[in-house]
C-alpha cells in the first residue's frame, strides 16, 4: 500500500514536470449554485483546493528534458504536502476525521524523502557497467 501511494506521487509529479503549459485557476471558483444533493461539500472542498493545486503545478514546470533528476526529487517533494491537504480537506468534507493511517503514510513518505534522494544521487554518481552518463540536459520551448 506505501508503495502504491508512493509511486503514485512519483507518477503525477513526472506528468506535471513534463506538461509545458500554464495553470491558471481564473473562473473556476466561480460554480452554479445548482443543488449537488450530498456533494455540495466535496464540491466545495474541491474548489477551495484547486488554487493550491495551480500553485505547485505552476512551480513544477520545468524547461528542460530530459528533467534533471535533482529537479525530479523536488517535484515529488512538493507533492506531498499537497497531499496531506486533500487527505484533510476531503475527510472535513466528508464530515469526519481523516484516517489516521493515511496520514502516518503521507508523514513517513515525508520523514523518509531526504534519505531516498540522497540514496538516489549517490547511486546516479555510481558508475556500475562502465557506460557514459553523459546526458544533456536541454531547455525546451513552451
Amino acid at each position: 500500500m506505501h508503495s502504491q501511494f508512493l509511486a503514485c506521487v512519483v507518477l503525477f509529479a513526472s506528468l506535471a514536470a513534463a506538461l509545458p503549459q500554464g495553470y491558471h485557476a481564473e473562473g473556476v471558483l466561480e460554480v452554479d449554485s445548482g443543488d449537488l444533493g450530498p456533494h455540495d461539500r466535496l464540491v466545495a472542498a474541491t474548489i477551495d483546493i484547486l488554487p493550491e493545486i495551480a500553485e505547485v503545478l505552476e512551480r513544477v514546470q520545468t524547461d528542460t528534458f530530459p528533467v534533471p533528476p535533482e529537479r525530479q526529487q523536488e517535484i515529488v517533494d512538493e507533492f506531498i504536502p499537497l497531499t496531506r491537504k486533500i487527505v484533510l480537506a476531503q475527510a472535513k468534507a466528508e464530515g469526519r476525521n481523516a484516517p489516521k493511517d493515511a496520514l502516518q503514510r503521507i508523514n513517513a513518505i515525508e520523514a523518509v524523502m531526504p534519505s531516498v534522494n540522497n540514496f538516489m544521487n549517490r547511486m546516479r554518481d555510481i558508475n556500475l557497467f562502465g557506460l557514459s552518463s553523459d546526458i544533456k540536459y536541454e531547455s525546451y520551448e513552451r
